[in-house]
């Protein structure tokens, strides 16, 4: 069956394999990356065999299909878990309102779904600790809790912070609503988890008292209806009930699905193509038109091809800039992005897209990587210094140089996301000069705004060319507090007659739930006065060569430096106070000159 590349989020409505998947990867598009090298996985064929307990539990797994988690010993488990993996990493950085949250998908999101029972209420009061469920709310987190945080709303319908009964049949119920209820606002988000039921996203307690729930149910109907209970549907059900293995299997399939689905219809759908028309180009060139209409490929949707285009437009716009003149390999061939997993493992797309909104960092951290990479260790070294500039220019992103080696197409998927949405903030808004006296210190205040309601706090770099000559004086942390403004104040002291230049950027840190947007700023100066350091006089007969032995001073804090001597001939030398009465004398008799014709 051929399945959709959406479908690494819509898998769970398709047995997916993962060697189908890099079948169908055409070998003309990555022709200067060693695959099979960067990527330790064990051979095709040598996967390991799966022995099932007994028979009945065989023919459950069978009748489950691809609602059972893959076992882990085989390739295409081992592929599934890398997805749960990346699913988790997202979830524990992005999926919470107060900051990043460590979360177990899915022991996390199954145990802390109800915040705690209205028992547990009622023991809290008798123990005089009233404010339990407040502070649980620090250290517990729920689906809804990710739902309402990335969709901006909360799940209607559902309270969310009220209590589960404390009834066990009661709270069994709940459950189910609740959960029927989430499900339903994804499906109309475009979630495709009609396959999941609400059950299995119980724990084994809340799901076997559920099933019995069911069962009694269905024997009271038959009995109802007059009918031998022997040949009931609760007999058919018991017989077909997952023992708690399996239904850890289920569970963890339906959770997977969930949170994949979830990342689909609330995160990767803000990638629209209204939004890829807003985007500012790098040096002018425009982006490709891409197609909306969501029919006219049946392997990617559409904010998947706004991925690729947007990663293709500016490899292609880069490749020439950035390593032109590189020393492992020159410049790299064109390619053809197609997928976001074996094209990027060599992280020169990757380089290219941070050159293309980031240009400071093509000098310090691009020039360096191999452009024709044939071994494993050379891809490495290029993932290293993609995640080293992600470091310097402060992207808050959990990446490691061997997610991008060993790629998982949802992992890399997730990071490209995340770039296209935060890259495009690093344009600079406005150029600061500095004009001043050659050695002299220059200051200036970049006047920053908080209109919320909530304290900002950034993180202030300067990088480029000339950063050593910039400094901030009030340390590298900025906070704003709420409807105030702030002057953030930059020192510059010229070493050179030549124009320096540098980036400052801002970068938002999260201070509870408020993080402020990435501010870039280019710092320019211009050197408009020379001032003489002394005066020396020399006394010769004409056409007689005499020494003079200049002492030359140091103003900089290294040692070792080569100064650049250049002497320029002027007519007349004179003392500087001379030369000012000179100069006041000249402009007066020029006035009473003016004055006389008049």
């Amino acid at each position: 069956m051929k399945c959709k590349t959406s479908d690494y989020f819509a898998k769970c409505c398709y047995q997916l394999k993962y060697d189908a998947y890099s079948y169908r990867v055409p070998e003309s598009t990555y022709p200067s990356t060693p695959r099979d090298g960067a990527v330790n996985r064990a051979t095709r064929g040598q996967e390991s065999q799966v022995t099932h307990h007994d028979h009945a539990g065989d023919i459950a797994t069978r009748s489950l299909g691809s609602a059972v988690f893959p076992n882990e010993e085989t390739e295409e488990g081992v592929f599934h878990h890398e997805v749960l993996t990346a699913v988790q990493r997202w979830i524990t950085l992005h999926g919470w309102p107060g900051g990043p949250f460590p979360v177990l998908v899915p022991d996390g999101l199954r145990s802390g779904v109800s915040k705690g029972s209205a028992a547990d209420a009622a023991q809290d009061k008798s123990s005089k600790t009233p404010a339990t469920n407040n502070q649980k709310k620090n250290y517990t987190k729920t689906i809804y809790d990710l739902l309402a945080h990335l969709s901006g709303r909360p799940v209607p319908g559902i309270p969310v912070n009220q209590a589960l009964p404390s009834d066990p049949t009661e709270r069994v119920r709940q459950l189910h609503w609740q959960h029927t209820t989430m499900m339903t606002f994804l499906k109309t988000q475009g979630a495709s988890i009609s396959h999941i039921k609400p059950e299995f996203l119980f724990e084994p307690p809340d799901y076997y008292r559920w099933v019995k729930l069911q069962n009694k149910a269905k024997e009271k109907q038959w009995l109802r209806e007059g009918k031998d209970l022997s040949t009931s549907p609760s007999n058919q059900s018991q017989s077909s009930l997952l023992d708690e293995a399996l239904f850890e299997s289920v569970s963890k399939r339906a959770w997977t699905d969930l949170m994949l689905q979830t990342i689909k219809v609330l995160v990767l759908a803000r990638v629209t193509p209204r939004q890829y028309k807003n985007l500012p180009t790098a040096g002018g060139v425009p982006l490709p038109s891409i197609n909306p209409d969501p029919l006219c490929s049946n392997i990617y949707s559409v904010g998947e091809r706004i991925l690729l285009s947007w990663l293709n437009h500016h490899y292609e716009n880069q490749r020439h800039k950035i390593w032109s003149n590189a020393q492992k390999g020159g410049v790299p061939a064109s390619r053809w992005v197609v997928n976001f997993d074996y094209d990027l493992l060599d992280g020169l797309v990757l380089g290219a897209i941070l050159a293309a909104h980031v240009p400071f960092l093509i000098n310090t951290h691009l020039v360096g990587m191999y452009t024709h990479p044939s071994t494993a260790e050379q891809c490495l070294h290029n993932a290293l210094k993609v995640v080293t500039a992600f470091r310097y220019i402060g992207l808050d992103y959990d990446i490691q140089a061997i997610d991008i080696t060993d790629p998982n197409p949802v992992s890399l998927l997730m990071l490209c996301v995340h770039l296209y949405q935060r890259l495009p903030q690093y344009t600079p808004k406005t150029t600061v000069e500095f004009v001043g006296t050659l050695h002299e210190t220059v200051i200036r205040q970049v006047q920053l705004s908080n209109p919320s309601n909530k304290p900002l706090v950034y993180h202030a770099i300067i990088a480029g060319q000339d950063a050593r000559d910039f400094d901030l004086p009030k340390g590298e942390i900025v906070t704003i507090p709420p409807k105030t403004k702030h002057d953030l104040k930059v020192n510059f002291t010229s070493r050179f007659l030549r124009p320096a230049q540098a980036v400052l950027v801002l970068v938002g840190r999260r201070a509870g739930a408020a993080t402020g947007t990435t501010l870039v700023f280019n710092l320019r100066t211009v050197i408009d006065n020379i001032t003489p350091d002394g005066l020396i006089q020399c006394e010769s007969p004409c056409y007689q060569l005499k020494r003079v032995d200049l002492e030359i001073f140091n103003p900089f804090k290294e040692s070792g430096l080569k100064f650049s001597l250049k002497l320029f001939l002027s007519l007349m030398v004179m003392d500087p106070m001379d030369r000012r009465r000179r100069t006041l004398s000249r402009e007066s008799g020029q006035r009473l000159t003016t004055a006389r014709g008049k």
